[in-house]
């Protein structure tokens, strides 16, 4: 058998999508170590640090606001890189990594889905738009979980497909396993067990014995995935509920917190259509998204097509169960994107091939464009160490609380004090003292714009923080600005025009927030 020449035929056939995976991988593994020497994401801080408490010994992570599938996969992951107990930094690295190898690994999977429950032509655009997708790109390089829910979102979304096709046991244990595997990854996942239940109960009669051993199936391997990888659902349950009762009391705004004040007055799904997608998606995808959603619903229900029908619940069921939420942070769009993506490869695959080549191709030129200015302003040197260059002194300095972005500054102004802003409406010794405090300082640094911004444009909820920071910017307690992160050209295209007040905070607060260094005159 002539291996070489088989090579040859298969990068012939397959030149096109390798191309695209080789550009993928290049916008997903570059910069994984963004950031070093700080680590300024907390979700991915609080994850590490989570792993960091495991041994062999020792299974408890102390940590429930995720489940423990991507906890202990990162820790056998991290053993392994760390040649045996892993520091922080190996841990860090490694769960980046696995996120990189998720997003990367979700255009063939991308591609493969679009083409064996469509055609060809909708694979070829969905990992088109896919391979530079602004949201899979960022989030490739967090250590984070949207990643995993996103990859295995699609394949349960597969799997349901191919029970439907040819209901089996073996399809039904599919089906479970992701289903068990999503809901141990993120346990509001379990928006999704409806679908399988109902494909069953449309696909067997009920009197069949068939029914009641897919419907077993499916249950029983779901509980065990869960049980095996959250067992302390069950070995410590009062700290595993109430740590899912705090995240759900944060979640629905029972219970507010100060990093989610910038949510005070936002609209539910307006504003994901407003400040997020036009960022993980770019304006251009998501212009023709909306149309391409409202025909591909109009072909559902005029052709009763199931492939049509199943896209559209997934795609309803994700992005409403969260858009309806108080909180409404970037990370919880992202494992709609797969779907977003397929929703407009489907329009645009019904065009004659002329303008499907054209519009195909512009949205794809377009898209890079959105990536690599985001890519080139992000990831070659972090806003908050070019900040830390800034001229060193000894002057007294007034820093905001709760932004790891501060880390970088503690050795620049020794004399730093951190002063509690985000209480400032209620916090009686910080009033009094901030007098005070402004009339000694010689600089006031602000490592992000996350606690200004909300007080700036939310003067009702804020009034004494909105005073404050007016007074700051205006020049009225004698502070000037020295420095703040520019934005350049890539910039602005990246947060399309205004990073600041364009786009939801989380968008930009984790990997390029923006500095302000104010100094006395």
């Amino acid at each position: 058998m002539n291996y070489e020449l088989i090579t040859m035929n298969f990068f012939k056939k397959n030149i096109f999508l390798i191309s695209i995976l080789i550009l993928g991988g290049i916008f997903r593994f570059s910069y994984l170590t963004w950031g070093y020497p700080f680590f300024f994401h907390p979700d991915e801080n609080n994850i590490s640090s989570s792993i960091a408490r495991l041994s062999f010994t020792q299974w408890n992570p102390h940590f429930f606001a995720y489940g423990g599938l991507p906890i202990y996969t990162g820790f056998l992951l991290s053993f392994l890189t760390g040649f045996g107990k892993p520091s922080f930094l190996t841990i860090t690295y490694t769960i980046r990594f696995v996120s990189a190898t998720l997003s990367f690994l979700l255009l063939p999977s991308l591609f493969y889905v679009g083409y064996k429950m469509y055609n060809k032509t909708v694979g070829i655009i969905a990992v088109l738009l896919a391979t530079v997708s602004v949201g899979f790109i960022q989030f490739a390089h967090f250590g984070t979980f949207e990643m995993w829910l996103t990859f295995f979102s699609l394949w349960f979304f597969y799997f349901c497909y191919l029970f439907h096709q040819h209901p089996s046991r073996k399809n039904a244990l599919r089906m479970g396993l992701l289903a068990g595997a999503l809901i141990s990854i993120k346990v509001s996942s379990i928006v999704f067990l409806p679908i399988p239940l109902l494909l069953i109960l449309l696909s067997v009669p009920i009197r069949k014995k068939r029914l009641y051993v897919y419907i077993s199936i499916y249950l029983v391997s779901i509980l065990g995935i869960f049980a095996v990888t959250n067992p302390f659902f069950f070995l410590d349950k009062m700290s595993y509920t109430s740590a899912l009762a705090y995240e759900g009391a944060i979640a629905v705004g029972t219970l507010p917190v100060f990093y989610t004040q910038s949510f005070f007055g936002t609209t539910p799904i307006l504003f994901q259509l407003t400040k997020i997608y036009p960022f993980l998606l770019n304006p251009c995808i998501e212009l023709f998204f909306i149309p391409s959603f409202l025909f591909i619903l109009y072909k559902t229900i005029k052709t009763r097509n199931a492939n049509f029908l199943l896209l559209t619940s997934f795609f309803l069921l994700l992005f409403l169960s969260q858009a309806i939420l108080f909180v409404k942070w970037t990370r919880y769009m992202v494992p709609t994107l797969p779907f977003v993506y397929l929703f407009v490869a489907l329009a645009l695959s019904k065009l004659r091939s002329r303008q499907l080549f054209f519009i195909s191709g512009s949205l794809f030129c377009l898209s890079l464009l959105f990536a690599c200015a985001f890519f080139f302003t992000v990831y070659p040197k972090d806003s908050r160490l070019a900040a830390s260059t800034f001229p060193k002194t000894t002057k007294s300095t007034i820093i905001e609380p709760y932004d790891l972005g501060a880390l970088p500054f503690l050795s620049v102004f020794p004399g730093g004090k951190i002063v509690n802003f985000y209480d400032l409406e209620k916090d009686e010794i910080t009033q009094n003292q901030l007098p005070l405090l402004l009339q000694t300082s010689g600089f006031f640094l602000s490592p992000s714009q996350r606690l200004w911004h909300t007080r700036l444009t939310n003067p009702t909820d804020f009034p004494r923080g909105n005073i404050m920071y007016t007074k700051l910017f205006n020049g009225a307690y004698g502070f000037s600005i020295a420095y703040a992160t520019p934005c350049s050209i890539l910039c602005k295209i990246a947060y399309l025009g205004n990073p600041i007040y364009h786009l939801e905070e989380t968008a930009t607060v984790f990997d390029h927030p923006f500095v302000t260094i104010f100094q006395k005159k």
